[in-house]
């Protein structure tokens, strides 16, 4: 099994803090975002609330940073909010072969 340092690696992120920010460059002014962050006591996908324990969360954005701003973050487009890694690598994954056909296509 992968772990999701490699899983982000193999994307073309950048690990900054080890399962927890991973950043992919898109752009001059333009890149990926991925963010972990600790939940204590989460719901379960059937709605049930579990307390005591905690569990890896994830926020995937796309943040766009301007030139004359310092590159200060203009502009970001969250694409999910605390969401289970599996359904964030799908949902990179998606994004950036989306990205790819519509490179290939002149988009």
């Amino acid at each position: 099994m992968q772990t999701v340092n490699r899983a982000f690696q193999a994307l073309g992120f950048n690990v900054g803090i080890p399962y927890y920010v991973f950043t992919k460059d898109i752009g001059k002014y333009t890149m990926l975002v991925v963010e972990g962050e600790r939940l204590r006591g989460y719901r379960t996908a059937s709605g049930k609330l579990v307390r005591g324990s905690s569990e890896l969360k994830y926020t995937f954005y796309k943040a766009r940073y301007q030139k004359h701003m310092n590159q200060k973050q203009t502009r970001y487009d969250v694409y999910c909010r605390q969401a289970s890694i599996q359904e964030v690598l799908s949902r990179v994954d998606g994004f950036l072969r989306r990205q790819k056909e519509r490179q290939h296509h002149g988009i």
